[in-house]
Formats: C-alpha cells, sequence, structure tokens
C-alpha cells in the first residue's frame, strides 16, 4: 500500500536509530564541505568550459564499469535508492570518523557486524544465480559435517602426527587400536568421561575450520594458511568415503545453496574414493544426478549442478596423463554433467602447468576445455606464469586470476579471448593474499568491465555462506563508492552467461532467474517499507 507521502519511507529498528542518525550527520557533514569546496572553486574562477569538460569525463568513465549498461526500473531504483544511502553512511562514517570500514577488515574480525547491516540482509535476500567456483568438499557447514557424518556407526579414526593429518574411515569390521585406529564414538565417550573443558567436538572444528578471532597472529605467513588449508582436503575424504554419506553431504549442501539465492553450482574436483581407494566416481556422477532430480522436486526452479574435474599439481606426469584420460572418458559417459578439466593445490610450492603440457595439447590444440586455477599467487615471475599457460592453452574461465594484473599481455589475451575471471574475495584474503578488499586486483577488473563472476571457492572452512558474504565484499569493497545495485545485478547475471549451461539451458535458466529477481525486489520494497 502506497504511503501518503511521495517520498520512500524507510522503516529502521529501534536500537539502531542513533547510530544511524550519527552517521546521518556526517553524512550530510561531508555533503556540505563538497558544496562548499564546489562553491569555492566556481567564485575562485574556474572556467565553466573546464567543469564541463570534466562532468564529461567522469561520466564516461563511469559508463565504462561493470553493470553501467544495465537498466533499472522504477522499483528497482527505489531498492536502489535505500541501498546506497546504507553504502553512502557506511563509507562516510568510516570516511570521517574512526568508524572501521567492515570491507576493509579482515573478515574473521567483522563477519557478525557485517551480517547485522541492512546491506548484507537484502543481499542475502538476492537471487544470485549460479556459483561457478566451488570444491566439492567443502560446501557444507563443518557443524552440520561433525554432528551428523562423525555421528555415524562404523566411523574410526586415527593421528598420525608429522605424517597426515588425522584420517577417518568407515568399517563394519573393527580396526585395530594397535594400528593407530580409533572407533569415534568411544573415543568421544572417553573425552566426555575424561576431559571436562573440551569435547571432541570442539577438536574437531579446531582442525578444519581455518576461522580464528586473531588471524594475524595465529597465522604468521600465507605458508601457515597453506597447510592448514590442505589438512582439511586430506581429511574429508574419509567421511565422504561412501556412497550413502558423499548423498547426505550433497543433499545437505543443496539445501543451503538454495536458501542463499543459489539456483546453479558448478563443483571443482569430483573424484570419490572408497576407505579402500577404490574409484566410486562414476557411481558418485551417477549419485549427483539422481540426488539434483530429486531436489528440483520440490525446487522447480533450482537449475542443477555440472562438474569441473580436477587434477593435482602435485601428481607425476604420468598420474596427470592417467588424470586426464579419465576426465576425457567422463565427460563423454556424462556429457550433461562434466564439463571440463581444472588443476589445483597451491600453486606457489607445487609444479606450474607448463610441467604437463604433454597431457594437455594434442596437434597443438588443448585436448578439452580447461577451467585453470590460475595466478592464485601474489608473487611475479613465479607461479602467476600459470597465467601465460592458462590463455595459450585458450582456457575457458580462470580460477582467481588475482596476478593477472602484473601481466598486460594476459590481460589483452583474456580480454581478445573472452576468458572469464572467478573472483573469490574472502577466500584470497583468508589465504593471505590481500588485506583490505578494496586494493584487490578485481577491483581493476570491475573499473574496467571486464567478464567476471563471483565465486565462494571454500566458504564452509570460514563460516560463510554459499554466496551472500562474497557478494557483501564485492559490493563493498571491491565495487567503487559509487557501485550500485547495477553492479549486483549484473554479477548475477554473469554467472549465468558464462556457466557451462547451454544455450537452451541459460535461456531457461536467466527466465527463472528474472522472475526471482522480481520477487526479490518486491520483497525488499515490503519488509524495507519503501513504498
Amino acid at each position: 500500500m502506497p504511503s501518503e507521502s511521495n517520498s520512500p519511507r524507510v522503516a529502521i529498528p529501534s536500537s539502531g536509530r542513533s547510530l544511524i542518525a550519527g552517521q546521518f550527520v556526517m553524512t550530510l557533514l561531508a555533503i556540505a564541505m563538497s558544496l562548499v569546496a564546489m562553491l569555492a572553486g566556481i567564485t575562485n574562477g574556474i572556467p565553466q568550459a573546464y567543469l564541463d569538460r570534466r562532468k564529461e569525463f567522469i561520466r564516461e568513465e563511469t559508463s565504462m564499469r561493470l553493470g553501467a549498461d544495465m537498466k533499472l526500473n522504477f522499483r528497482e531504483e527505489l531498492v536502489n535508492h535505500y541501498l546506497m544511502v546504507q553504502k553512502e553512511l557506511a563509507v562516510e562514517a568510516s570516511r570521517l570518523t574512526t568508524e572501521p570500514y567492515l570491507a576493509s577488515r579482515h573478515f574473521f574480525q567483522v563477519k557478525e557486524q557485517i551480517e547485522s547491516t541492512a546491506i548484507f540482509d537484502i543481499i542475502s535476500m538476492m537471487p544470485k544465480g549460479g556459483i561457478l567456483h566451488l570444491h566439492d568438499a567443502s560446501i557444507v557447514p563443518l557443524d552440520w559435517v561433525i554432528k551428523t557424518l562423525t555421528y555415524l556407526p562404523d566411523l574410526y579414526t586415527k593421528e598420525r602426527e608429522g605424517i597426515t593429518p588425522r584420517q577417518f574411515k568407515f568399517s563394519k569390521t573393527p580396526l585395530r587400536v594397535t594400528d593407530g585406529w580409533r572407533n569415534v564414538s568411544e573415543l568421544r565417550a572417553e573425552m566426555a568421561m575424561s576431559d571436562k573443558n573440551r569435547s571432541l567436538d570442539e577438536v574437531f572444528m579446531s582442525e578444519w575450520s581455518l576461522y580464528t578471532p586473531d588471524p594475524y597472529n595465529t597465522y604468521k605467513s600465507s605458508n601457515d594458511m597453506w597447510n592448514k588449508f590442505s589438512d582439511y582436503f586430506l581429511t574429508i575424504p574419509g567421511l565422504r568415503s561412501t556412497l550413502e554419506t558423499a548423498e547426505m553431504y550433497l543433499r545437505e549442501a543443496l539445501k543451503g545453496f538454495y536458501a542463499d539465492g543459489v539456483m546453479y553450482v558448478e563443483l571443482r574436483d569430483g573424484d570419490l574414493f572408497d576407505g579402500d581407494g577404490l574409484d566410486l566416481t562414476d557411481d558418485y556422477m551417477c549419485l549427483v544426478d539422481r540426488v539434483v532430480k530429486d531436489f528440483q522436486k520440490t525446487h522447480p526452479d533450482f537449475m542443477g549442478v555440472k562438474f569441473i574435474l580436477t587434477g593435482y599439481r602435485f601428481f607425476s606426469e604420468p598420474m596427470m596423463q592417467e588424470q586426464v584420460d579419465k576426465v576425457m572418458a567422463r565427460m563423454r559417459k556424462f556429457p550433461d554433467l562434466v564439463k571440463g578439466f581444472d588443476m589445483d593445490s597451491h600453486e606457489d610450492i607445487n609444479h606450474r602447468i607448463r610441467f604437463y603440457l604433454n597431457a594437455l595439447i594434442k596437434d597443438d590444440k588443448s585436448v578439452m576445455p580447461f577451467f585453470f586455477h590460475a595466478g592464485e599467487t601474489a608473487w611475479t615471475q613465479g607461479a602467476d606464469m600459470n597465467l601465460v599457460d592458462a590463455v595459450l592453452l585458450n582456457a575457458t574461465r580462470i580460477g582467481h586470476g588475482f596476478a593477472a594484473l602484473k601481466h598486460p599481455k594476459v590481460m589483452q589475451a583474456i580480454r581478445d579471448q573472452g576468458i572469464v575471471l572467478e573472483i573469490q574475495p574472502i577466500s584470497n584474503q583468508v589465504l593471505g593474499l590481500v588485506d583490505d578488499q578494496r586494493n584487490h586486483p578485481a577491483a581493476s577488473f570491475i573499473a574496467n568491465n571486464d567478464r567476471l563472476v563471483i565465486s565462494s571457492d571454500d566458504f564452509a572452512l570460514w563460516d560463510a555462506l554459499p554466496l551472500s558474504h562474497d557478494f557483501y565484499i564485492t559490493f563493498m569493497g571491491l565495487g567503487a563508492t559509487k557501485d550500485d545495485l547495477r553492479l549486483l545485478k549484473k554479477l548475477a547475471m554473469n554467472s549465468i552467461e558464462y556457466s557451462t549451461m547451454t544455450s537452451a539451458e541459460k535461456a531457461v535458466a536467466m527466465k527463472i532467474w528474472q522472475r526471482r529477481w522480481k520477487i526479490f525486489i518486491d520483497d525488499v520494497l515490503t519488509k524495507y517499507h519503501l513504498l
């Protein structure tokens, strides 16, 4: 129901009115100072012709930014106006006072504050399209994994200090304590009796989660973060080593995606092995297809899951060749599900793409579509040279591309070849590549209207939502102060346009997304009383 006033009416919780009032005063002060400066310039005799040229210059530059071509209707403009008032309040409060700017701080230090903002609330309501860069072993909150999978019967764990992180294995036949194995339920009961200060669940969480309230002192270097990060991926396979647990995990993940406004997912990795090393990947692909179709019966606007299967940079050449052959075979066997190949693992310390060129090229052509992790590094003329091979191999998309700005020829090739950059801002910060997100290289990609999508990499390891937190950081940190709802809308649409879906699938997905976007706009108008 429209209000009697012609102006949009904004409802603000009483608990936040004093803070917002203070921020609003600072915003008015900033505007007043700008007006004074402008008037001073006029009275100082600046030629009008110069002022006109300057205005046109800024207009043209703004039109070059990602999302600038998006058109908003009247209802979207109302939401945009409210969104930008909130953004300007946050910017000015930080710029003119000691109020910390949340998107400039480490995610671990400001996560709860971010979640209390109206901007995050609106972004969490938003239909975000798809996630195109995500690892299938880190897509469910860790507390669910602990409370569900580690409480299943016949689960054993084994610690081998100095060799590998904790292992897990399901076995109907009891595993021997003399070999280091302990039944998890028995170990949990023993700890409950002997250690009143720490439960086994808390031990698991501390071992897996990268979260810490003091990230800069907890992790002294990027290598410290990567070591713990890598340990998780050596641990979790044991809990997903049966088709039953893999299905439980996937079903929970789909619920989480959908609740966060994600309607399509492309997963990396994809291999599944049982506790004895038997390859269950083909069975897993069939399981994914069945589970997704079952999920779509009750969620018909969920567009599905596809895979980019993966090899690892610590593989030998023969191992990588074997993996490439397996992936090509699976692309033929599951053409609607398996869409290409990637290489994963820490770029700074493992083999480069060039080490495996014999497996990746045949008759001077790429053997299949590539979606390489490349340039996920702060170094120059080192691991970042993976970017050169990624563009020469005509990768469809490049994961991270953090170092791409240091390579003008690479950036030219990315633009000329239509390569899409997959940006994961929180992951880059957690793994030590950037402190202040305003300095993230993707800020330049956005400014230059480059082809990019926002993803979340391994969000479960830092207790983030599938996309909402990364979209918030992009909007408030990577984007410029004046980047608005158009940027968010463009990013959501990019995730459909640059996916591996067929043209027909994309057309259907875009129609579904547009319907959900309209509902989202209406829901924001209603929730915040903007009409």
